[in-house]
């Protein structure tokens, strides 16, 4: 398996534990560490700069591809191609690039071509994923794209003898609608055949019931669960010093915000629970 893949609820330390299993794996085989949460947090855990462009750290690439820069990669990779297709059908200028490349969900498939393509070149890739629940929808996204793909390589057949007609030149628009399905079916043969997923989740009540939808629907498209990870499992040590740090936390955010309400971290989140944090959040909102 090349690819392991980490992904669980936003705050429960999918990021750290990418990045502790990259560092890892880097002491004995040639690694690319991967963001696609638009949130990242890779720079921050290994002091490097990789934002939008590949750090190296010895046996370790570190790469984080933010929103902006993946929708211009895109441009480049595929906007002449989304042009030669659409202009087969409508009568549009290359404006049309830009408008496809502003719609949802475009950067996070290109993403997963840019993981495919990388793969040659490292032993392994560790992929710090956006939130389940993003993810999820990106895998459910890509397989519609592939399905529908194969939809409209069977219309394209059916209307070709007028669009012949009325085509500007070039590669036919059939042979692209083709390769692009063929990107798709290496993407899953990636997800399902090479990628293992490591749900990381914390012992609390919310994020331990996501890691088990996650689990579940991981397993429904194919794709390998190596495990779960609970992680911030805290000692009385831990609890200590944990706590001095966020009474320091709590003045520092009373110096740089002014207003700020706090709310006390309860055991579990009850009805009773909700209620007294609404008590707290009344004075404030």
């Amino acid at each position: 398996m090349k690819v392991l893949m980490f992904t669980g609820k936003g705050g429960v330390g999918k990021s750290t534990c990418a990045a502790a299993a990259a560092k890892g794996l880097a002491k004995r085989y040639k690694v690319l560490l991967v963001s696609t949460d638009y949130q990242p947090s890779l720079t921050s855990i290994l002091k490097v700069d990789a934002r939008g462009r590949k750090a190296s750290l010895g046996n370790l690439d570190v790469l984080e591809l933010d929103e902006e820069i993946t929708r211009e990669l895109w441009r480049k990779r595929f906007g002449e191609e989304v042009f030669r297709v659409i202009s087969s059908f409508l009568n549009v200028d290359r404006e049309i690039i830009d408008y496809v490349a502003e719609a949802p969900s475009i950067p996070e498939q290109f993403s997963l071509a840019m993981i495919l393509w990388e793969l040659p070149n490292y032993d392994y890739v560790v992929w710090d994923t956006s939130p389940v629940g993003g993810t999820l929808r990106l895998i459910r996204i890509e397989k519609e794209f592939y399905e529908h793909l194969g939809q409209a390589a069977s219309l394209y057949l059916k209307v070709r003898g007028t669009l012949d007609r009325i085509r500007r030149g070039g590669e036919d628009p059939l042979t692209i609608l083709r390769r692009w399905r063929k990107l798709a079916e290496d993407i899953f043969e990636m997800l399902r055949d090479r990628t293992t997923s490591y749900v990381v989740t914390t012992p609390e009540e919310l994020p331990l019931r996501e890691a088990e939808r996650a689990v579940k629907e991981l397993r429904s498209f194919g794709i390998k669960v190596g495990g779960v990870i609970v992680n911030q499992v805290m000692s009385e040590d831990v609890l200590a010093v944990r706590l001095e740090l966020q009474k320091k936390r709590v003045e520092e955010a009373k110096n740089i915000f002014g207003r700020i309400v706090v709310i006390p971290m309860y055991p579990e989140v009850t009805e009773e629970e909700l209620n007294l944090m609404f008590e707290r959040l009344a004075t404030f909102i």
